[in-house]
C-alpha cells in the first residue's frame, strides 16, 4: 500500500478513527448528530459565494464558494450541492487535486513524480481559466485561517465544537459543518440546520488513479500552507469521524479543495 500522507489509518468492524501524527487534535469529542440538511440549492448565480460570513482572523472575513472545487470537461465550476463530489476521477472529471504548484497544472495530474510539486503555492483562484468561469477573488485558505475559523472566532457565545462547527451526517453523508459567525442556535439538539451553513463533505483522497474513500468517513481538504518540516509535503484539514485536526500530506496526493473570497 502507498502511504502519501502522515496518517494512520485504523479500520475494525466497530471502530474507523484516523491518529494523525504531529498535529493538533479536538480533544472535546461529541457524538455525530445527524441534521436535516440545509437547501444547498442558491438562488445565486455558480460563481458567486454563499452570503454567510466567517471571520479567519481579527480583522478578515470570507464567503465559501457553493461547493467544492471541479474540473469537467474542460471547464472549471463548483459541485452544484455542499454534498456532491464526484465518484471517479479521470482527466475529463476531477475533484481531487495534487497540491498547486507552478508545474503540475494546478494540481490536475495523476502523475506521482515529487519533482512535479516543488515551489511554492499557486492558488487555484489565480488560475486565468478558473477567473473566466467562475470570476476572481477566489482563494485557498491558510492553515492559521482554518484554525482561527474552527477554534478561535465566537459563535453562539463559545468557542470550538457544536459553537464553529460540528462533525455530522448529512443526506447519510459525512462531513464537517461549519457554523456563520452570526448563527443563533435555535435548540440544544440540532435537528434542522439554516442554509447559511457550509458543509464539506467527507470524499477521502487520490494518489494517481487510485481513490481511497476511507468508507465514506474521511475528508482531507488542503490549505495554502507548505509544511517546512519535510520536503515534498503540505499542510491540511484533515476530520475522521469524532476527531478533526491538522495533518500533513504528500503534495502528490489528490486532496478536495473549497476556496473562498474575502469579504470587502
Amino acid at each position: 500500500m502507498k502511504k502519501h500522507f502522515i496518517t494512520k489509518v485504523l479500520f475494525s468492524s466497530m471502530l474507523c478513527m484516523v491518529i494523525a501524527v504531529g498535529c493538533r487534535k479536538d480533544e472535546s469529542v461529541r457524538p455525530i448528530v445527524p441534521v436535516t440538511p440545509p437547501d444547498t440549492d442558491t438562488v445565486l448565480p455558480p460563481e458567486e459565494p454563499l452570503t454567510a460570513t466567517f471571520s479567519i482572523s481579527d480583522s478578515q472575513q470570507v464567503r465559501f464558494s457553493p461547493g467544492n472545487l471541479q474540473y469537467v470537461s474542460g471547464r472549471w465550476r463548483f459541485a452544484a450541492h455542499q454534498e456532491d463530489f464526484l465518484e471517479e476521477n479521470d482527466e475529463n472529471a476531477m475533484d481531487l487535486f495534487g497540491w498547486s504548484t507552478a508545474s503540475n497544472n494546478w494540481g490536475r495530474t495523476f502523475e506521482t513524480n515529487q519533482q512535479l510539486f516543488t515551489g511554492s503555492f499557486v492558488d487555484w483562484g489565480t488560475n486565468p481559466e478558473l477567473v473566466i468561469s467562475l470570476g476572481a477573488g477566489w482563494r485557498t485558505l491558510s492553515k492559521d485561517e482554518w484554525n482561527y475559523l474552527l477554534y478561535k472566532r465566537e459563535v453562539n457565545k463559545g468557542t470550538g465544537v457544536g459553537h464553529s462547527y460540528l462533525l455530522c451526517v448529512l443526506n447519510g453523508q459525512y462531513g464537517l459543518l461549519l457554523f456563520p459567525d452570526n448563527y443563533k442556535e435555535q435548540e440544544r439538539n440540532i435537528d434542522s440546520v439554516p442554509d447559511s451553513c457550509i458543509f464539506l463533505p467527507a470524499v477521502g483522497s487520490r494518489y494517481g488513479r487510485e481513490i481511497n474513500r476511507f468508507e465514506n468517513a474521511s475528508g482531507l481538504y488542503w490549505t495554502s500552507t507548505v509544511e517546512d518540516q519535510i520536503e515534498w509535503y503540505a499542510d491540511l484539514l484533515e476530520f475522521h469521524n469524532m476527531t478533526i485536526n491538522f495533518g500533513m500530506g504528500s503534495r502528490v496526493s489528490g486532496m478536495a479543495v473549497r476556496l473562498v473570497r474575502n469579504v470587502r
